[in-house]
């Protein structure tokens, strides 16, 4: 019989388990649900994000339209995937508005009537009824743009060209659809088009749409037959689109010239106080009462822009030249009776209902994540060869999309006319104006494309768009700056602006361009922040390395004092870039090559201490001094002098497209960042380079950080080929010193990763 103590003694018996405390186990327990919770966040995250590239997921029945019986459970598309269509385009000139003027909060019937060629005479135009306004527009041209078209097709392109007469925008009131644009889309027969028997759109029956082709079509047809039900019904779902934008102009009067250079630069009238303190009563009424974001808008809802009671060198109008038309590549089954609702729901809400006193055309919104596919329903008559009997069937027209500003500041044509009120005295002279001069007529080329979209890209296509003020009082630079930033915008969308431009590849290039060097000096920073031996550390190099950051931070810092009108966030953001450039990473570089150490004094009290160098770092130091001091200070001032007289980081060796080459500064404030930074950096570089490949190791930055200054040299020469990058007019130069620096980096790069590493802590024991 074992006894207890024998029990306890005996090596065989299994140790007892011990229990988990109850703080342990709180900590554990904490731990668990926190985790599941974030775990639950990022499912939930994932499955919104899903949902909301397939928006309309709730509507759909999935089903094809073969296996169903009953056909009018469902809602077919009108255009399948095998279908296809035209696309027409129209574009009207208003000509005149007759009656009371518009009450653009609550707007009262318009009255529309079409001229297709002439223009009514002035008895004409003063018909109407007491009350209403009349608005009378004129076509310029209406045809087919594209023909055969599929959903599924992408960057089709056209031109239409059409002459637009001036003297209309000589008035001060103008809107942004005196000339507009319109879109229809006419399905090739034999299609479900050919079987409707009535339709039901989500415009309210108390507001009229702009008409979106000429009838007869196209313009100057003989055919002046009445529209079909069909073909009204595909009217339904065009779409009308301004095509003058409200932008700012150099003045044509001496009198207005000094402020129209002072005030066009800033949108919607914006003046400084000083500014106002100068201007009498007289002038309130010049003052545009708009936000900045959205200069001319009446209202947020309205796409609609008024001139009224704006200056009129910050109201010119402008013609835009280039659109984009987007067709929504849906071809899946809704259920009814949910379409039905969204239907419904749709058209108790649709332009300005619920909120004015009256719906009104310009307040017609069409996001497609509330509108999607039922703005148009579309009730077909289809025989059943089967049973030989007629039956019914439901389609729903497809979703156009035509972006308002997808365009830049080069797509913007100005119209050549003069809206100030100059004396004759105050005129400038032709050979003096700022613009061209005026004409009578201007002739317009609209570049238009077309791209089908599937519903996860029409979402991102349909992102919130924020209308852009142009001074047009800027350098070409600028200007062609401008151009870009708007070419690069659309193209991620998938508006490419021509055949040759590759906007996502450019826009790829960028980010990483951006993204890498931000990563280069995180590795730079734990490089040398974590090293603790000097061994294959040229000291001199690093101490010249560093120094040119310290030049350069100052020359960072000094930004705002040469900007002349820098702001309190300039200078904020400067200061946030000197501090990081000069004591960051140069600090730590000097650090490590001092072997500079921080003890404690009584524990508290921190003193810098400097540590004995060992046998290696030693055997490393004498290794790097077989190169006299004499040599290296030779070689310093033999680059500087290069540096100064040949300028290499002035020299393009490819020159630069339209931005204009860097001058060569020789002055005080020049020479420092220009001619002694690039020297310092350099000769660094050269003097690490020579100690690698003495030593037979490499050491000064990671492997991974010398790939990767590489890897960005390389994304700056993608800008000079256009096979990869495509076309395009903002394209920096190349210069001598980025082809000296790839040239340097090419051996380091070579040299990490055939020499070996020196380990950032060497474990030496023999310090004398």
């Amino acid at each position: 019989m074992t006894t207890k103590s024998e029990g306890i003694l005996d090596p065989g018996a299994p140790p007892r388990r011990k229990s988990m405390s109850g703080c342990k186990c709180l900590v554990f327990s904490a731990v668990t649900v926190i985790l599941l919770g974030i775990g639950l966040a990022f499912l939930s995250f994932v499955t919104n994000l899903a949902s909301l590239f397939t928006p309309h997921r709730a509507l759909y029945h999935n089903a094809t339209l073969e296996r169903i019986a009953n056909r009018a459970s469902v809602v077919q598309p009108l255009v399948g995937r095998e279908q296809t269509f035209d696309l027409a385009a129209t574009v009207w000139l208003r000509t005149s508005i007759q009656g009371k003027h518009r009450d653009f909060e609550y707007p009262v019937k318009e009255e529309i009537k079409v001229e297709n060629v002439e223009e009514r005479s002035e008895e004409e135009a003063k018909e109407g009824q007491p009350g209403d306004n009349v608005l009378v527009e004129k076509a310029l041209y209406s045809d087919i743009i594209f023909r055969g078209v599929r959903l599924t097709d992408k960057n089709l392109r056209t031109t239409v060209n059409f002459t637009v007469p001036t003297a209309l925008f000589r008035n001060a009131n103008l809107t942004n659809y005196d000339i507009r644009g319109s879109v229809m889309l006419i399905p090739t027969s034999p299609s479900p088009l050919d079987h409707v028997t009535n339709y039901s759109s989500y415009v309210p029956d108390s507001v009229e749409m702009l008409s979106v082709r000429t009838w007869p079509f196209p313009l100057g047809s003989q055919d002046h037959r009445n529209k079909s039900l069909a073909e009204q019904a595909l009217e339904s779902f065009g779409v009308s689109i301004p095509l003058v934008q409200f932008h700012g102009v150099k003045s044509r009067c001496v009198e207005s010239a000094n402020d129209a250079s002072k005030g066009s630069t800033k949108p919607d009238g914006i003046v400084d106080d000083d500014d106002e303190k100068e201007e009498d009563d007289s002038d309130e009424d010049e003052k545009p009462t708009s936000s900045p974001s959205k200069p001319f808008n009446v209202s947020a809802l309205s796409s609609l822009q008024v001139t009224d009671g704006k200056p009129a060198l910050k109201t010119h109008p402008y013609i835009v030249t280039r659109t984009q038309i987007r067709v929504l590549d849906e071809t899946k089954l809704f259920n009814r009776k949910a379409y039905n609702k969204a239907h419904k729901t749709l058209k108790k809400t649709s332009c300005g209902q619920g909120v004015l006193v009256r719906p009104n055309r310009y307040f017609c919104k069409r996001p497609y994540l509330s509108n999607g596919n039922w703005e148009t329903q579309l009730q077909l008559r289809v025989l059943n060869e089967s049973t030989g009997k007629v039956r019914t069937e439901w389609a729903y027209a497809p979703f156009i999309h035509v972006s308002l500003y997808a365009y830049g500041q080069k797509d913007l044509l100005a119209i050549p006319v003069n809206r100030e009120n100059c004396s004759q005295s105050a005129k400038v002279p032709s050979s003096l104006s700022s613009d061209a001069p005026e004409k009578e007529s201007i002739d317009v080329s609209w570049k238009i494309s077309y791209t089908g979209r599937t519903p996860a890209k029409m979402i991102v296509a349909d992102y919130p768009e924020r209308p852009r003020w142009y001074a047009f009082n800027e350098t070409e630079n600028a200007e062609v700056f401008e151009h870009d930033s708007a070419e690069l915008a659309n193209g991620l969308v998938g508006h490419r602006f021509s055949e040759d431009g590759h906007p996502r590849r450019r826009s790829l290039i960028m980010l990483l361009s951006n993204v890498l060097p931000l990563a280069i000096a995180c590795l730079e920073i734990r490089y040398w922040f974590t090293r603790r031996s000097t061994v294959g550390i040229s000291i001199p190099g690093t101490a010249l390395t560093a120094a040119s950051w310290i030049i350069a931070g100052l020359d960072d810092a000094a930004i705002p004092l040469r900007a002349d009108n820098s702001n309190f966030f300039a200078w904020i953001v400067a200061l946030l870039t000197a501090t990081f450039t000069v004591l960051v990473d140069p600090l730590i570089q000097l650090k490590a090559i001092f072997r500079i150490e921080v003890t404690w004094w009584k524990g508290w009290i921190p003193v810098l201490q400097k540590a004995k160098a060992t046998h290696s770092e030693r055997a490393s130091e004498r290794m790097e001094a077989r190169t006299s001091w004499s040599t290296k200070t030779g070689l310093f001032l033999s680059v500087v002098a290069l540096y100064y007289f040949l300028a290499p980081h002035n020299y393009a060796v490819i020159a630069a497209v339209t931005i204009k080459p860097k001058a060569t500064d020789l002055s005080i404030e020049g020479f420092f960042p220009g001619y002694l930074f690039w020297p310092m950096y350099m000769v660094g570089n050269i003097f690490q380079i020579i100690l690698n490949g003495r030593s037979g190791l490499y050491a000064g930055r990671y492997r991974i950080s010398a790939a990767l200054i590489m890897a960005c040299h390389v994304l700056k020469l993608a800008d000079f080929v256009p096979a990869l990058v495509g076309r395009f007019d903002t394209r920096d130069a190349l210069y001598a010193q980025d082809v000296v620096e790839i040239g340097l980096m090419l051996v380091m790069t070579w040299q990490a990763f055939v020499l070996p590493s020196v380990p950032q802590i060497v474990e030496e024991d023999h310090i004398e």
